[in-house]
């Protein structure tokens, strides 16, 4: 599996706040982000509740039933 980097800019006031959450930022924003891709492929879990609710369900258009394993989604592709 290939990795890409990616690069954030938070200002002071977010870092503040996003450190309650613990000392190890990179680990923190990794832990939000594995749940936000299960949101994506798991449509019946809390997560998707709460992405729907975070941003919105526009990106539901860009999923589909995975008909090797229909209990999950897969990215659409055109």
């Amino acid at each position: 599996m290939s990795r890409t980097p990616v690069t954030l800019w938070l200002d002071d006031a977010m870092m503040e706040r996003l450190g309650a959450l613990g000392p190890d930022l990179i680990e923190t924003i990794t832990e939000v982000l594995d749940h936000v891709q299960q949101a994506v492929y798991r449509p019946g879990s809390w997560e998707r509740g709460w992405l729907q609710q975070a941003i919105g369900d526009g990106w539901l258009a860009n999923v589909e039933t995975d008909p090797g394993s229909p209990a999950f989604d897969r990215v659409r592709h055109p």
